[in-house]
């Protein structure tokens, strides 16, 4: 066995490993947290192994490797082979699309700008893959090249404009998002954490992918033994030491770090006599218990006043307060009041389903009045669960009754 045949094999073994152990790590996430946009990084890490798993598969194959099945497809003759490889650009594709609508539940800003760009990553790569069936040319999105007894398939150029930009551009966001949430006051727990993260992300999403796609270019120009080492080698090893790094990153705490750069702060409850009927922080030092009196009042008097101008079906969800954003939540006459420094779609969702939880399981002690340490200690753990978070701030709270 040649040193590049063993060095693929061990790459992409290394890859299959790496991609089901962080699909599970987030499967453990999404059974505790019931977040079900962790389902989408399941889906996308699960491919990514099943490509590489694709790649083994075909060069464990001697039939496979050297081209002798022929697969018709329609009228229009393919080698399974030529098939394959474009199955890979495929499932890459989804792996990218999966990623961006993943990671973009928990950005604030350009939201349906960035779903949006997912979608063309994925009618790019099919447009192209149906354009290749009717050219009858199956070139189009990957090349099968044999080199060394190792059968490697190398990407065109339009194959790495849908793809490479797309993943690039959100591993850029991603890593800004997470580095703005380091503070001076950040524990060092939380801010190795985050740094793994971004680490990763920096690998996986952007070296990894360029230096495959600097690799295939060289094989472009006649540097073949090059071209192939930087490409399947050694791009594929810094894509598996990134997914490595970020599964460290989650094995060091339990909270869903990429939750970091909303920066939740307080979430409060207030009846609609202006009663904080409970307040809990994230964030140390956000006020005296007068102080959050006072903030669930006016707070109570805002949703009142847009309740009169705007109307009961229009009432106001977000506000900014300070250097901060309030998200609002109206359920059986409770005000459910979400403070953070950056609001997200996730956000948005995680507070209605902990506001109809909080109503469903402490009915009775709502109307009642009637809310002790127990009814906190059974709620916290409930908002810890939806949100995927922990705070840094114990026993920090407001009970009234």
């Amino acid at each position: 066995m040649s040193a590049l045949e063993t060095a693929f094999f061990f790459v992409h073994w290394l890859n299959v490993v790496a991609g089901i152990s962080l699909a599970l790590t987030n499967l453990i996430k999404f059974k505790q947290t019931k977040i079900y946009s962790l389902i989408l990084m399941v889906g996308a890490l699960l491919n990514y192994a099943f490509i590489n798993l694709i790649l083994i598969f075909v060069n464990m194959n001697t039939f496979l490797k050297y081209d002798h099945f022929i697969f018709y497809y329609i009228t229009h003759p393919i080698s399974l082979q030529q098939l394959l490889g474009n199955i890979t650009v495929i499932l890459m594709a989804i792996v990218v699309a999966n990623l961006i609508v993943f990671f973009n539940q928990f950005n604030s800003k350009n939201f349906a700008v960035n779903n949006l760009l997912g979608l063309v990553t994925i009618i790019g790569i099919l447009s192209i893959f149906f354009v290749s069936i009717s050219e009858d040319n199956y070139l189009i999105l990957s090349i099968p090249e044999l080199k060394s007894d190792i059968l490697i398939y190398l990407w065109t150029p339009l194959s790495y404009l849908f793809l490479v930009p797309p993943i690039a551009w959100l591993a850029i966001v991603v890593t800004k998002n997470l580095k703005a949430s380091l503070t001076e006051n950040t524990p060092k727990k939380q801010r190795t954490q985050i740094n793994l993260m971004r680490y990763g992300l920096w690998a996986s999403f952007i070296i990894g992918p360029s230096l495959s796609f600097l690799g295939d270019l060289l094989v472009y120009f006649n540097l073949n033994s090059l071209g192939f080492w930087v490409s399947e080698i050694l791009g594929f090893l810094v894509i598996t030491l990134g997914i490595s790094t970020i599964t460290i990153s989650y094995v060091i705490d339990d909270s869903l770090l990429f939750l970091q750069g909303s920066r939740v702060e307080r979430i409060m409850v207030i009846q609609d006599s202006g009663l904080t009927l409970f307040n809990y922080e994230f964030q140390p030092h956000l006020g005296n218990s007068q102080s959050q009196s006072l903030i669930g009042g006016l707070l109570l008097t805002i949703q009142n006043v847009s309740k009169d101008v705007i109307g009961e079906e229009d009432l106001l969800e977000t506000i900014k307060f300070g250097k901060s954003e309030i998200i609002f939540r109206n359920l059986n006459n409770l005000l459910f009041v979400l403070q953070t420094k950056r609001t997200s779609n996730f956000l948005y969702s995680a507070l209605k389903q902990f506001s109809e939880e909080f109503c469903t399981y402490f009915e009775d002690a709502t109307y009642q009045k009637v809310v002790s340490d127990r009814f906190y200690n059974q709620i916290l753990p409930q908002f810890e669960r939806i949100f995927g978070i922990k705070s840094s701030v114990k026993n920090i709270r407001e009970i009234n009754v």
